[in-house]
């Protein structure tokens, strides 16, 4: 009996090793991303390289602009009408001229319905033109190294064909978003109210099927929290985030030919990277990495130490000399330093794969030390054959000038006695 038990309990498990790693394969897209949101980690992509067009997901960057300036109950009144855009959903109504609506109903029009007109409007009222905001969000691409991405509009309007991006550059673009609470609190809605032009408010549901309990709740996934779809030209692209086991994930998949394949694929990415990695600490606040010199400090030694406590998803079958870490740091470092000034970042590796950045920072304060100042920007720079002449010059001068004041002190001696008599 015990022989039977066993034996069931061994092909339940090797069926499901045999689901999870299947997820994978599962996966129809020609272009996928899945990544530890918080850590950098990348777990899986493919075509991640190819360039697309931004579409909807140009929204996020106005909204990322957006709430550097505005805040979610900042009232803005419309100064004009905006243009009339049409989207695979129709029209999506604008406000009359003069109207006054809240940031937060112009966010959740602009992300949550795909609305070009709060996208224009909200542009509007941060540059004063559609122009001048375009400015910035290329502007901001290239701060944030989305290197290989161009904005054509505040909603991804392109008239001109110029617009593009990769992505990897859109997950640049959401992992910066993600750290926007306002924005995630927007785009983790399933149901919201919205006041239009009527002045009253109505309630909608999200075009987000994953997270949207009340349309197409075949394709809701529990873990899902967050983020947004796009459409063009009869095809669809999502970018997910999904929470368990305290670790968020964030999915990436691009030009789907199927309205409801991408949520499958999206499903199945997530699936993958909840059952084949798991949460591991990988190191402790004030673990030490590097021993460093401060050759103009009191102390001329500097210990080096990570900021945090790091968890971060390894592959199952974690061996923990699979670790290793590759650190970056200044080639010169001067006092003084504080206790717990920045000085480099430290990359921890799995089998070869980096896995998550942090940052290294100084154990104790440095004060400086005005010999050593003086001694490392003059005698260490210096010849040491020059040094010693030098010296022996100075040496030389002061016994010179000392034989000198005796002479002259015996002279004067001399000349005293010879009055006396």
């Amino acid at each position: 009996m015990k022989k039977t038990i066993i034996l069931i309990l061994t092909i339940i498990m090797m069926l499901s090793t045999t689901v999870s790693a299947n997820n994978l394969s599962a996966v129809t897209a020609n272009s996928y991303f899945l990544a530890e949101l918080s850590e950098d980690n990348v777990l899986t992509q493919q075509g991640c390289s190819v360039s697309i067009a931004p579409n909807e997901f140009s929204k996020l960057m106005t909204a990322l602009i957006c709430m550097e300036k505005f805040y979610p109950g900042d009232w803005l009144t419309f100064k004009q009408e905006p243009l009339v855009f049409h989207n695979e959903y129709g029209n999506i109504a604008g406000y009359k001229t003069g109207i006054k609506v809240k940031v937060r109903h112009h966010l959740r029009n602009m992300l949550l319905l795909y609305s070009d007109a709060s996208a224009t409007e909200l542009a509007i009222a941060y540059s004063g033109s559609v122009k001048a905001f375009t400015e910035e969000m290329n502007k901001k691409a290239k701060e944030l190294g989305m290197n290989d991405t161009v904005f054509a509009s505040p909603c991804g309007y392109d008239q001109t064909g110029i617009s593009k991006t990769t992505v990897n550059d859109l997950y640049i673009l959401a992992r910066a978003v993600s750290k926007d609470k306002d924005i995630m609190d927007v785009l983790a809605m399933d149901q919201f109210e919205l006041m239009f032009e009527n002045e009253e408010m109505e309630m909608y549901s999200s075009r987000n099927h994953l997270i949207s309990k009340y349309t197409y709740s075949d394709y809701t996934y529990s873990a899902a929290n967050g983020m947004m779809v796009s459409k063009n030209n009869g095809t669809e692209s999502i970018i997910a985030t999904a929470t368990k086991n305290g670790s968020t994930l964030i999915a990436i998949i691009v030009n789907s030919p199927d309205d409801f394949s991408i949520y499958k694929d999206t499903i199945n990415l997530f699936e993958h990277g909840f059952k084949n990695y798991y949460p591991r600490k990988i190191c402790t606040a004030g673990d030490i990495i590097e021993q460093v010199n401060v050759p103009n400090g009191k102390t001329p030694v500097l210990h080096l130490v990570t900021d945090r406590d790091v968890m971060t998803l390894i592959p199952l079958g974690y061996t923990k000399e699979k670790i290793t870490t590759q650190s970056q740091i200044p080639e010169e470092i001067s006092a003084p330093v504080t206790k717990g000034q920045k000085i480099g970042t430290v990359e921890y590796l799995y089998d070869g794969k980096k896995v998550a950045t942090v940052s290294l920072v100084a154990e104790n304060d440095v004060k400086g030390s005005p010999f050593a100042y003086l001694y490392n920007q003059f005698f260490s720079k210096v010849n040491t054959l020059l040094i010693i002449a030098i010296l022996l010059f100075i040496i030389f001068v002061i016994y010179y000038k000392n034989k000198s004041i005796k002479k002259k002190k015996a002279k004067r001696a001399r000349f005293e006695e010879l009055k006396k008599m």
